[in-house]
């Protein structure tokens, strides 16, 4: 996951590149459109559950949510 953030704070844009099933992309994508607009604070706050619920993930394919959002934890990390 790759993020642009401004001088204030806010992402002004995300990328995610993944590897692995439809599942895994449809969460990362998911991920990267919410987040834009977002401020690195609330960015953080954001849990796998919200697009676990909105994707109706099964529950064979709960790690890819999990997955995305340990991605969004370490890119929000690299920047402090």
């Amino acid at each position: 996951l790759q993020l642009r953030v401004d001088d204030l704070g806010v992402i002004a844009e995300a990328r995610f590149k993944a590897y692995g099933c439809g599942w895994l992309i449809a969460c990362s994508s998911l991920l990267a459109e919410r987040i834009a607009g977002l401020t690195l604070a609330e960015a953080g706050r954001l849990r796998h559950h919200e697009w676990v619920e909105r994707l109706t993930v099964p529950p064979g394919k709960l790690h890819c949510a999990v997955l995305a959002e340990t991605a969004l934890q370490m890119a929000l990390r690299s920047l402090i």
